[in-house]
């Protein structure tokens, strides 16, 4: 998210108890990836070879928004072995060199068109997939509660229930046909004329966050994922998530990460700290065991698909991964000091200690103390009492990138 950029040059140093120990390694950047055209994990949720190769749509033409631009499409994704079709908005630039992203809403959300339009105007052909079976109203927009977002379809489609239905057979849930119909929806978009299949990236918000991580752990062909404010391992953080999977334990493998372990796709979590959908403790947890992932954290960024599309650091996340470059990353995290890799066409302007003295919960309090960054090195003292913290920099542009998230007590 775009940030008032102040020049400075200085060295982390924020007073109080330096402790030393040994160094984290909270990221590892590659472009080198291996893909199928099946799925690429076997072990946890069964998918059918078929979704990587149907493809099977129709245009909708009197739900078109052509001085936008977007196309209405229905994609075929059937339910309980009847045919239905989740629609969808497909937005072509004028300017697009083959880049292409899908876009996954959150609970009471839909596909919006001024979603679709933002990455438009990054040169991106736009997917946004409606996965609880609603239409939006031509007038519903971000800001808009479901009653004047959208309709029903009139396909039979699942509902998100919060994983109430989790003790039904596994592919009659909600959530099997959310991240399969997001499977059959990449395979359509990369037929689609002007899409580089090598190009396509995956962004999710909240729901459509855990949805993002679970489909990259099956379908690796994506050049990268996105997703925003939630991911996986939430089960005992107490989150309202946490909760919907203990209470329906049926659920909980939704919740691994074992596939998402497997790919070596580029992961870029965008989230916030204070969150009560998704703890920053299984956000770490997730990134410390994927093979290519990296951060940002937003301090007290509030939990909308508003706030979510304005954000700047998804846009600038994917035109470097989808062209195989590296992101502002930490390389290095011990306590009291931390490497970063800077690219070549950025510079940091800004570095912040984001701590607690406090146990992480819903309502842990954080505070923040501004520092300085000499070249790629970061040192600091961390306050007395410091429980957990992480390390923020915001670059030239205003993006902000951040380390994993430090217990202090149990940092080896």
């Amino acid at each position: 998210m775009k940030k008032l950029a102040v020049s400075c040059y200085l060295f982390l140093a924020l007073f109080l108890v330096a402790c030393q120990t040994k160094t984290e390694v909270t990221t590892k950047m590659s472009t080198n990836r291996i893909t199928h055209n099946a799925p690429a994990y076997s072990e946890g949720v069964a998918y059918s070879a078929d979704l990587w190769t149907q493809n099977i749509t129709f245009a909708d033409p009197s739900r078109d928004v052509t001085e936008e631009g977007i196309q209405a499409i229905w994609i075929r994704s059937d339910v309980n072995n009847q045919e239905s079709y989740a629609f969808s908005y497909l937005g072509i630039p004028d300017n697009g060199d083959g880049r292409a992203v899908i876009l996954l809403h959150g609970g009471g959300g839909t596909s919006y068109r001024e979603w679709v339009n933002q990455w438009m105007d990054r040169g991106y052909i736009a997917l946004a997939i409606d996965l609880e079976g609603h239409i939006p109203k031509p007038e519903g927009t971000l800001n808009d509660f479901p009653q004047n977002l959208y309709t029903n379809s009139m396909y039979p489609t699942p509902k998100n229930s919060n994983y109430a239905d989790a003790s039904l057979p596994l592919e009659e849930t909600w959530m099997h046909y959310a991240t399969r119909t997001v499977i059959l929806a990449h395979t359509f978009l990369r037929s689609v004329t002007g899409v580089d299949p090598l190009k396509i990236g995956l962004v999710g918000i909240s729901w459509g966050g855990i949805i993002t991580s679970i489909v990259g752990g099956y379908d690796d062909r994506f050049a990268f994922l996105i997703p925003i404010y939630c991911s996986l391992n939430q089960t005992g953080t107490f989150t309202s998530i946490s909760g919907y999977l203990e209470n329906h334990p049926d659920a909980l493998i939704w919740d691994s990460d074992l596939a998402l372990q497997t790919v070596s796709m580029p992961i870029h979590f965008v989230v916030s700290n204070t969150d009560a959908h998704c703890r920053l403790d299984s956000i770490a947890l997730t990134l410390s065991r994927v093979k290519n992932g990296s951060l940002t954290v937003i301090k007290d960024w509030p939990h909308s698909h508003a706030d979510a599309v304005a954000a700047s650091e998804p846009y600038e996340a994917a035109d470097r991964l989808i062209a195989q470059q590296s992101l502002v990353h930490f390389t290095e995290v011990s306590l009291g000091n931390a490497t970063l890799f800077i690219p070549e066409d950025l510079t940091l302007i800004e570095s912040y200690l984001i701590y607690t003295t406090e146990p992480l919960s819903l309502q842990t309090s954080w505070s923040k103390r501004r520092g300085s960054q000499d070249s790629v090195e970061l040192s600091y003292n961390l306050p007395e009492g410091t429980t957990y913290y992480y390390l923020s920099v915001i670059d030239n542009r205003g993006n902000t990138w951040s380390s994993t998230l430090i217990d202090v007590n149990n940092h080896s």
